[in-house]
């Protein structure tokens, strides 16, 4: 009975194709992830230079990603994602061959990820809300818990794998196999049958980011939990752009150990989505997800101060699965609670403050780290995120209970 429940949307024919393309291609993405990291500290040995690549690679989410839930609301998003999957593919390919016949640069590497940020930031709210068209309304939360599954099977895979084919082989046959890996998501797309389009069915003309700003506004659980996610982009998030500096310079473990930091964090961040999937009918998500963002907060702290490795390991395990109890189950309410014809936009400023708010934070934790060091960088990041989180968290406690002795009124 546990199992039907986990892996209810597996039933469906077409999130089976999706679910097996994205697993592949996603190994792909974290190998070419801890590859350009590597490579980015090879090229300038700068914690500002990996914070700045990092800046141009979230940037484009910022400026384009309600742009992008526009036309997932309006055009065939299995059309929008063969065409994002498409020209990441090249993107990869191009970065792996410039490396290979020793034309690479830090600005090359910089410009490639904001083209890669710019597909992104229309292939995110399109695949997002792609799922729904999948499964239907009631096995979305299933779905979209099995979904973080993948990515983060990914994460917990890619990296160690990507660890070795550097020490090995070197950083261009990363990007190489992450070029091949993205034909699984398109032939998984070409194969899909009798699609619901239901956001074309009733887009609504009138919907800019004003309209959608007064709207969320409307809303104070969304409109918190966007405050909420934002803060966890801009302060503590960011870590991961300094692993490298992390691996190489405190922790002493190299690419290797760099690669099992990452897949530490991928496998607690595995069992959390699958925790997320198993219990999708759940009635206390909101109190569900503020505690894992609180716990979240507060491995990433540990891990910051941390310099022993296997210790660092466990933090970063804890850390991988609050994350996703907290950002998954976040992505699940939003998807629930907006109406059909306005899901596209709405995830598109939801990746605006879950991806586009991440330079910002890459930015500042990269340019702290010059100064104060990384541990103190990111451990900074890590309690101003506390702090701000124990206070959303009573600001809606206080207004959701102000509704409920209003509602008893009458």
């Amino acid at each position: 009975m546990m199992r039907n429940r986990t892996f209810r949307a597996l039933q469906h024919r077409n999130f089976r194709l999706f679910f097996l393309g994205q697993l592949t291609s996603l190994i792909g993405s974290w190998m070419q992830s801890v590859a350009q990291g590597w490579l980015v500290l090879q090229l300038s040995n700068s914690a500002f230079a990996l914070g700045l690549v990092g800046t141009f690679g979230y940037l484009p989410t910022m400026l384009f990603s309600f742009w992008g839930g526009s036309v997932a609301d309006r055009k065939s998003k299995r059309r929008i994602v063969l065409t994002t999957q498409t020209v990441a593919m090249c993107i990869a390919f191009s970065l792996s061959f410039m490396v290979i016949f020793n034309l690479i640069k830090t600005w090359h590497v910089a410009l490639l990820a904001f083209f890669m940020g710019t597909v992104t930031a229309f292939d995110l709210p399109a695949r997002q809300s792609f799922l729904i068209e999948l499964v239907g309304r009631e096995d979305l939360t299933n779905a979209i818990g099995l979904n973080s599954s993948i990515f983060n099977a990914a994460r917990l895979i890619g990296p160690g794998i990507a660890g070795f084919v550097i020490a090995y082989f070197g950083v261009e046959i990363c990007f190489l196999i992450n070029g091949l890996s993205f034909l699984a998501v398109i032939v998984s797309l070409l194969r899909m049958r009798n699609l619901q389009q239901t956001a074309m069915l009733g887009f609504k003309k009138k919907g800019s980011i004003k309209d959608m700003a007064y709207y969320i506004h409307g809303q104070k659980e969304i409109l918190m939990l966007l405050l909420l996610v934002a803060t966890f982009s801009i302060f503590v998030l960011p870590y991961t752009v300094l692993l490298p500096i992390f691996a190489r310079d405190i922790l002493k473990v190299g690419p290797k150990g760099l690669g099992f930091l990452f897949s530490a964090m991928g496998l607690g961040a595995l069992i959390g989505a699958i925790m997320v999937a198993t219990i999708a009918g759940q009635r206390n998500k909101l109190l569900y997800l503020w505690t894992n963002a609180l716990l979240f907060g507060a491995f990433i702290l540990g891990f910051s101060l941390c310099n022993r490795y296997f210790l660092a390991l466990f933090l970063l395990f804890l850390a991988g699965m609050t994350m996703v109890g907290f950002l998954t189950t976040a992505n699940a309410y939003v998807q629930l609670n907006v109406p059909d014809d306005r899901r596209g936009r709405i995830m598109g400023l939801y990746s605006i403050v879950f991806l586009g708010m991440m330079p910002l934070g890459s930015m500042l934790s990269g340019s702290l780290s010059q100064y104060i060091g990384v541990q103190r960088a990111v451990s900074a990041g890590a309690i101003l995120a506390e702090l701000i989180t124990f206070g959303l968290g009573l600001y809606l406690l206080l207004i959701m209970g102000s509704r409920r002795r209003s509602d008893n009124k009458y």
